[in-house]
This record gives C-alpha cells, sequence and structure tokens, in this order.
C-alpha cells in the first residue's frame, strides 16, 4: 500500500506498506504524496509527486512546484520538469514500465495536459490547447495500452470522460455534460472505464462504460462516484460512493450491476480501489 504521512514539520512523508512494514520513500523534506503501487517480479513500482525548490533569476523559490516521481525500489526517478506534474496510475508489462498522469509549465501556459510515460519517456495524450486533461489510470494489455483520462469538450468548461488506446481517442458521453474516467481494466477484447457523469439536475451519476456501451449504477437522486474497476471470472467489481440522505458518502461496491454497501453510512467513507486475487 502507498500513501504518505504527516511529520513533525506538517510535510507528508512519502511511504509504502509492505505487511503492514512501513517503508519510508522520502526524507520529509519535500512534501510528497503517491497515489498508486505496482509490483512485477522484485520490483515495486510507485508513482505520485515530490514537491522541490528552484532558482529563477538569481532568486530561490522554496516548494516552487512538484514533479511526477517513480519510485522503483525506493529510488527515486523525476518524470517531468515542469512546474506541476503527478502521477496517477502505474502499470507494468514485461520490461516496460508505464505511468499517467498530467503536467502543466505555467511559465508557458496555464492548463493540465494528460500524459503518458512510457520508461521515462514523455508523451502527450491531448493537445497542449485542450485545457485541464487529466490521466488517471492505465492498463496494458498484450500490445495495446489504454489510458481512462479526461478532456475538454467543444464546450471549454465541460470535460468529458475518454478513453485513449495506443493513439486514438475515444470520447465515452457526448460532451454535453460532465463526466470523469477514473479507472480502466481490460479482460479479453473488452475494455472497462469506471467513472461518473452529470444527469440533467447536475448530480453525479456512477457508471461503468464497456466497449463504449453505458451502464448507470445508481438512480441519480444522490451523488455518487465509480472509483475503480476489476473483472474476474465474468464478474464486474466496482469500487466507490454513494450519498446518502443524510448527506454522508458511504463506500459502495457494485457486483454485476448490484451495490453492496460496505459502510453504515454513520460517517463519511469511500471505497478507492478493488482488486481480486484468483
Amino acid at each position: 500500500m502507498a500513501g504518505y504521512e504527516k511529520n513533525a514539520q506538517t510535510s507528508g512523508d512519502a511511504k509504502l506498506w509492505k505487511n503492514g512494514v512501513a517503508q519510508n520513500l522520502t526524507d520529509g523534506t519535500y512534501h510528497a504524496e503517491p497515489y498508486s503501487v505496482f509490483v512485477s517480479g522484485n520490483n515495486v513500482h510507485v508513482g505520485g509527486y515530490e514537491y522541490f525548490d528552484k532558482y529563477i533569476d538569481g532568486y530561490f523559490f522554496s516548494n516552487w512546484g512538484y514533479s511526477a516521481t517513480l519510485w522503483t525500489n525506493g529510488t527515486a526517478q523525476k518524470l517531468s520538469n515542469e512546474v506541476t506534474s503527478v502521477i496517477y496510475s502505474v502499470f507494468v508489462s514485461g520490461s516496460d514500465v508505464y505511468a499517467v498522469g498530467y503536467d502543466r509549465n505555467d511559465e508557458e501556459y496555464n492548463q493540465e495536459v494528460a500524459i503518458l510515460w512510457k520508461n521515462g519517456i514523455r508523451q502527450a495524450l491531448s493537445p497542449v490547447e485542450d485545457e485541464c486533461s487529466y490521466a488517471q489510470s492505465v492498463f496494458v494489455s498484450g500490445s495495446d495500452v489504454y489510458v481512462a483520462f479526461r478532456q475538454h469538450a467543444s464546450n471549454p468548461r465541460i470535460y468529458v470522460a475518454s478513453l485513449w488506446k495506443n493513439g486514438v481517442i475515444q470520447t465515452l458521453t457526448d460532451g454535453t455534460r460532465y463526466s470523469m474516467a477514473n479507472s480502466v481494466f481490460v479482460s479479453g477484447s473488452d475494455a472497462y472505464v469506471a467513472g461518473w457523469e452529470d444527469n440533467v439536475q447536475g448530480i453525479e451519476v456512477a457508471t461503468l462504460w464497456k466497449n463504449h456501451t453505458t451502464q448507470k449504477l445508481t438512480d441519480g437522486t444522490r451523488n455518487a462516484n465509480a472509483e475503480s474497476v476489476y473483472v474476474s471470472e465474468n464478474v464486474v467489481y466496482v469500487a466507490g460512493w454513494e450519498n446518502n440522505a443524510q448527506g454522508f458518502a458511504f463506500a459502495t461496491l457494485w457486483e454485476n450491476g448490484v451495490k453492496k454497501n460496505l459502510t453504515n453510512g454513520t460517517v463519511w467513507s469511500s471505497a478507492q480501489s478493488v482488486f481480486v486475487v484468483e
């Protein structure tokens, strides 16, 4: 499990826990947050970001920006020199390490661009002019690379759940309402994407897309979000959350569309990831 813990200086120390034993990925000098962990053979890859200082025209700026960082067996690799950049998801296929997130260079333009890094090589998933595109999840199946991300529609105020496959972008909605793609999983020839889409009342509806076919997991009366999807033996598992009548979000698991509440809804909770051991 990857995450961070506040230290005495209120910075976040990036950490990796293996069977409950913590390993520090940073020394606490700069705030750092990991978001994804992937184990391949004897190598443990963790993706996230870490703040850094910078000198500009002789002036020192502390914690000036944060850089997309990949830790492999505890050794950090900075994947971007932009002002701000983040890794949200890591996937390893064979000897290739894939990471996705975004970067933004405020010195040139003030917009985020969805990025795929393969073995440290950067590839933008959408044009620079496409403001605020974020890559949330990556999955590799054979020679095919899938990325779940959001991009702007023709209306610059609306962002759209999208799936990138080998350089081809497929929008999952018509772009008339806000939507987000949070997670992608491939089983055989089927690509599943979990996320949400606003309805006409502006309520977020937890949504699963299978090969562009839309399945609504909630009825749209209260906000809900699908955060993660995993497929095992023809069962589709989706983890996320849904608000109850009292306004609390409660952790939720859907199995083939059937909802299971993981908490009683008396306090706020959310399920962020699901994995099945076969």
